[in-house]
C-alpha cells in the first residue's frame, strides 16, 4: 500500500487523487513516526520517494505533466508534512533547497504548497536548515511580490509576517520594497480580501521591530511609507475587522511626530 500511495502523489488524471493520497500518506506518517527513529526508520522510503518526485520534475526543466504533476503532489505531502512538525533536522536540511528551487516553477500548483511548506518551516522555532539560509529565501519571497496567484501573494505575505517577527535583522535591510508591497496589498481588499488581510498582519510586529527605530539604518525607508499607510490602516480599520488597525495607526502617527 505504501508504494502505491507514492505513484498515487503523481496520479495524471485526478487531482482529488492526488490530494487524498497525500492525507493518507500525512495520517500514516502521523502514527509511523511515533518510534524513537522517526520516519527515516519506521518509513525509510517515504522521504526519498518524494524526493525522487521533486528531482524527476527538476530534472526536465519544471516542463512535462506527469512529472510536474507529482511534483505538485509530492511539495503538498512535504508541507502538511512540515505543518504536523514531521520532518527532522536532517530531511529539514534535504528538503530546504528543492522547496527554494520550486519558488521558481511555472505552475502556482507547486508554489503554493513549496511555500506553505517553507511558511511551516519558519517556526516557531525557525528550523535550523531555514535559519542558514534566510538571505536566498527573501530573495525569492521578493521576486515573488509580483507573482499572478493570489493564493501565492498570501502566502508571500505571511511568510514576511513570520520572519520579522523571528528574524528581524534579516528582513529590516529589505523594508522599503517590502513595505511597499505591504502598504498596497494592504489596501486591495476589495479585489483579493485574503491577501489584503494577511499583509496587514505586516504592520503589528513593525509596532515593536527595534530595528525600524530612530537612528536605524532602516528608518528612513519606515517614516517614509507612513504618511500613506497611517490613513490607509485608520480607513481599513473602520470598515473590516482588523483589531490591530487603530492600535497600528495610532503608534505610527506618534513615532513619525
Amino acid at each position: 500500500m505504501r508504494a502505491e500511495l507514492l505513484v498515487a502523489l503523481s496520479d495524471p488524471h485526478s487531482a482529488i487523487v492526488r490530494q487524498t493520497a497525500g492525507s493518507v500518506v500525512t495520517a500514516l506518517a502521523a502514527r509511523n513516526s511515533r518510534g524513537s527513529g522517526g520516519l527515516a526508520s519506521t518509513w525509510p522510503e517515504l522521504l526519498p520517494g518524494i524526493a525522487a518526485l521533486l528531482d524527476a520534475a527538476q530534472a526536465g526543466g519544471g516542463q512535462g505533466g506527469a512529472a510536474l504533476l507529482g511534483a505538485a503532489g509530492g511539495l503538498s505531502c512535504v508541507a502538511k508534512l512540515c505543518e504536523d512538525g514531521r520532518l527532522d533536522a536532517a530531511a529539514a536540511e534535504a528538503f530546504l533547497p528543492r522547496l527554494l528551487a520550486f519558488l521558481g516553477a511555472p505552475s502556482p500548483e507547486s508554489r503554493v504548497p513549496a511555500l506553505t511548506a517553507l511558511l511551516h518551516l519558519c517556526g516557531p522555532p525557525m528550523a535550523a536548515s531555514l535559519a542558514g539560509n534566510l538571505g536566498a529565501f527573501l530573495e525569492r519571497l521578493s521576486a515573488l511580490t509580483g507573482d499572478p496567484s493570489p493564493a501565492v501573494r498570501q502566502l508571500v505575505c505571511q511568510c514576511v509576517v513570520a520572519l520579522l517577527e523571528a528574524a528581524p535583522e534579516q528582513v529590516v535591510p529589505a523594508f522599503g520594497a517590502l513595505a511597499e508591497f505591504m502598504l498596497h496589498a494592504s489596501g486591495n481588499g476589495a479585489q483579493e480580501p485574503e491577501v489584503a488581510t494577511a499583509a496587514l498582519e505586516f504592520w503589528v510586529p513593525c509596532c515593536h521591530c527595534a530595528q525600524l527605530g530612530a537612528g536605524t539604518e532602516a528608518e528612513p525607508a519606515f517614516l517614509a511609507v507612513l504618511p500613506r499607510l497611517i490613513p490607509l490602516l485608520l480607513n481599513v480599520s473602520a470598515r473590516v475587522t482588523f483589531a490591530g488597525g487603530f492600535y497600528c495607526a495610532h503608534f505610527f502617527a506618534n513615532a513619525s511626530k
